[in-house]
Order: C-alpha cells, then sequence, then structure tokens
C-alpha cells in the first residue's frame, strides 16, 4: 500500500513536466560558474581590476552585505550586465540572483579559498 502514493506522487511529476532536481534551483557557486566567472573568477575582475570580490573590495565600494549585492547583480553597474529578470538574454530568476549574491559574499570573506 506504502507504494501507491510514491507512484502518484511520480505520475504527478511527469504530468507537470517538472524534473524532481531543478525544482530546487541552482546553487550560488553554479550560477557563478555559469554566469560570472569569465570576469570573477577567484574573485578578481578582468575588466576593472581595483573593483574585485574581495571582501575588502566590496566593504569599500558599499557592497559588504547581500542586499546590496543582489541589487547590483539584479540591475548591474556598467560595464557589469543587469542579471535581473527583465534581462531577457541574460536573466537570473530572484532565487538563482540571491543564491550567487550568498555565494559572493561567503566566498569574499573566505578569501576566495574555492
Amino acid at each position: 500500500m506504502k507504494a501507491v502514493p510514491l507512484l502518484l506522487s511520480f505520475a504527478l511529476l511527469s504530468f507537470t513536466g517538472c524534473d524532481p532536481a531543478l525544482a530546487e534551483g541552482r546553487s550560488g557557486q553554479e550560477v557563478f560558474n555559469t554566469k560570472c566567472i569569465a570576469c570573477h573568477q577567484g574573485g578578481g575582475n578582468t575588466l576593472n581590476p581595483s573593483k574585485t570580490l574581495t571582501e575588502d573590495s566590496l566593504k569599500r565600494d558599499g557592497y559588504s552585505d547581500v542586499s546590496a549585492i543582489i541589487d547590483i547583480v539584479t540591475k548591474g553597474k556598467r560595464p557589469m550586465p543587469a542579471y535581473g529578470i527583465k534581462s531577457k538574454k541574460l536573466g537570473l530568476d530572484p532565487d538563482e540572483i540571491e543564491a550567487v549574491s550568498s555565494y559572493v559574499l561567503e566566498q569574499a570573506k573566505s578569501g576566495w579559498k574555492q
């Protein structure tokens, strides 16, 4: 009898077209590695080397908390593009933006050891 609810769950998922692995969303590291690493590998900045993702640089530039990082990732600031949902080509959903912003702050605090 316990198999019936499990089978029903799989049947419902097949009708929704939802991959259970995708339902959880991408991690901040995954988003960073697909959208940010080209310019910010290892917490650096290939376009403006004085504005890195190190903890000191983020603090100096006013990005010392997750909400400030979310804001710049969403809206962009030249030369960095906006990644908010309105940017159809580059767009990240709010959960992805929050995940990558948290990841950046965590890495900055750890000295980009990963």
